[in-house]
């Protein structure tokens, strides 16, 4: 097989693609048991979406369900983790377990073969008794397509490219969506100086993160 990329025979015991909190977690526990993985990751860095996610994130998740293994959030942090935290934690969970993954290196295909799988990648093709797939559900953005948004003369983005609200202050905006993301861009841009509206397809349910100062994960049923 020639896909025009330099080819390595050496046939590895785990290839995992994706260097986000899956990712590194599987490697992990994988070298735990003295187990070395490649890892691929097509971003420019470990925790790839983490790093580009609107500025005012947390966990939604209380810190003590939503360490990787092995490693529990600092006793000094929120009980809700900032978007920076979390950034600082994989990068020195990567460090703790000598992760060091091949950044810049997306996968194309990953491919059935007799001794397991051939993956290729945009700089080779590598064979594998066993590939993980940790490349994540938000890596890709999936703009809704709206009849005639293409006529609207006014600034239109998907959530992954909202930062903050300075862009927005003093202006009406439309905010699609009341899922974690939407609404909390919502409140971001009602708190500093926008002036959202948010549009539901359906009625939504909305539980609250923390009753009576707990938080809502650890209440017992």
């Amino acid at each position: 097989m020639s896909t025009g990329a330099d080819a390595t025979t050496a046939l590895l015991p785990v290839l995992i693609v994706g260097a986000g909190p899956a990712g590194l977690a599987s490697a992990a526990c994988l070298k735990q048991r003295g187990i070395e993985p490649l890892v691929l990751e097509a971003g420019a860095s470990l925790g790839n979406s983490w790093r580009h996610h609107y500025d005012r994130l947390r966990l939604h998740t209380v810190k003590q369900q939503s360490h990787l293994p092995g490693v529990p959030f600092a006793k000094e942090l929120a009980r809700y983790p900032t978007r920076a935290e979390v950034v600082a934690y994989l990068d020195a969970y990567a460090a703790r377990f000598a992760i060091v993954p091949r950044t810049a290196e997306q996968v194309r295909r990953v491919l059935a073969a007799e001794d397991g799988f051939v993956v290729e990648s945009a700089r080779a093709t590598y064979r594998a008794r066993a590939v993980v797939i940790a490349s994540g559900l938000n890596r890709v953005p999936n703009p809704e397509r709206l009849p005639g948004q293409e006529r609207f003369r006014g600034t239109l983005i998907h959530s992954r490219d909202y930062r903050n609200a300075d862009r927005f202050v003093d202006q009406r905006v439309l905010v699609v969506g009341a899922g974690n993301t939407g609404a909390e861009i919502a409140l971001d841009l009602a708190e500093h100086g926008a002036r959202p509206t948010m549009a539901l397809r359906s009625q939504v349910n909305i539980l609250p993160r923390d009753f009576l100062g707990m938080p809502t994960q650890l209440t017992p049923a």
